[in-house]
């Protein structure tokens, strides 16, 4: 199989370091994208009732890695929290 066909077998990013963080206002498609990704094949979350803002936040506020507890995901969607 050449290169080419095997870019058609497997997507790139699912296996990659490569992050996604979609950015945008809300009721702007995040929650479609997220699940194009998925069913691309890239591990997304979308807005987890607002857990992944807590997470991130959390661990930059304790000098850990932004992503720590965040590790089974590759695409971020809606990502914001109100307090």
């Amino acid at each position: 199989m050449d290169r080419i066909e095997a870019l058609k077998e497997e997507p790139i990013l699912a296996h990659s370091a490569s992050h996604i963080f979609c950015i945008g206002f809300n009721r702007c498609c995040t929650s479609s994208l997220a699940s194009y990704f998925r069913r691309q094949g890239i591990p997304s979350v979308h807005w987890k009732d607002g857990q992944i803002s807590k997470t991130i936040r959390s661990n930059a506020e304790t000098g850990q890695s932004i992503l720590t507890g965040l590790e089974e995901w590759k695409a971020f969607f809606d990502m914001e929290q109100f307090d």
